[in-house]
């Protein structure tokens, strides 16, 4: 485990936040917005805001590898029908070139997870929020990431780690899925294993023993063919009270409209919000699954 003052930064730093883009998207406001990285370059994100009503609660979404911060918007616009605020950043990994850093030497894992400590500072400051009504949903990369946020992070109050992988350093040295493969034999193997060296020291099994008093729950895919049961019970296994583990079925990697249904009424409750509305878990349940930017 790394010393926690590695994902320090600069809060009192300017945010510099620029809106890109407005727009209204099912009765929710959406800004394209850019703000600064405490590694140097700028965030896209999107922030989705209630339009009529005064925000409660503010969610962050960690979107999966094989996808960008447009996987949770459709998601995060029906939840502002619950008063919640949504910031749906892109990883670093997916920014334009001009958005990039071209002073940092860190890991992009280690200046994602502090872009996401800087997006809390942004909730709380714009919306007026404080830390026990913050939440994180992460998915694939964004899960496996938000296990090790949430060891460092105490601002969080609920997390849900969807299909993550408790040691993407151990994941990428020896998975099979296809996409991975192919970064292997594509990367020369010194700067590999020197890339692999780099995060290990970010896997998520170092930290998420230390998340309480953040609530996990955690979502998996029985027959998801890149995360097996026995991983995801592993991941489950290393973290600390007070967690939960839900397995779903008839579905893959995505997970299905039920997960997604189960954790927004999960977060209400964390958060203190009142159970979502028959038209809130209508309209989830109508959301179409994510599907890779590859395809």
């Amino acid at each position: 485990m790394l010393d926690p003052s590695t994902f320090d930064y600069n809060q009192d730093a300017l945010m510099n936040q620029k809106v890109h883009r407005v727009r209204v998207l099912n009765g929710a406001i959406v800004q394209d917005i850019t703000y600064a990285s405490p590694y140097g370059g700028k965030v896209p994100a999107y922030l989705i805001a209630p339009a009529q009503q005064a925000a409660r609660a503010g969610l962050i979404f960690g979107h999966w590898g094989e996808g960008d911060r447009e996987e949770f918007v459709e998601e995060a616009t029906v939840l502002a029908l619950q008063g919640i605020v949504s910031l749906c950043p892109d990883a670093p990994r997916r920014r334009p070139g001009a958005y990039k850093s071209r002073r940092s030497v860190a890991p992009i894992e280690l200046q994602w997870i502090v872009d996401v400590r800087r997006g809390i500072d942004l909730l709380l400051r714009q919306f007026g929020l404080v830390p026990g009504q913050i939440g994180y949903v992460g998915h694939s990369y964004g899960a496996s990431y938000g296990g090790t946020l949430a060891g460092i992070e105490p601002r969080i109050k609920a997390s849900v780690l969807m299909a993550g992988w408790y040691a993407v350093s151990e994941l990428t040295r020896t998975s099979m899925h296809p996409l991975l493969v192919e970064q292997r034999q594509n990367i020369p193997p010194d700067i590999l294993d020197a890339y692999l060296i780099s995060i290990a020291p970010l896997d998520a099994r170092h930290y998420i023993s230390h998340a309480a008093p953040t609530r996990l729950f955690f979502q998996y895919a029985r027959d998801d063919r890149s995360v097996s049961v026995e991983e995801g019970q592993h991941f489950f296994d290393l973290a600390g009270e007070p967690k939960k583990i839900g397995w779903y079925d008839n579905c893959g990697h995505e997970l299905n409209a039920q997960a997604r249904i189960d954790r927004v009424i999960w977060l209400a409750e964390q958060l203190g919000l009142a159970h979502p509305s028959t038209e809130v878990l209508d309209l989830l349940a109508q959301l179409p699954a994510p599907v890779p930017l590859e395809n």
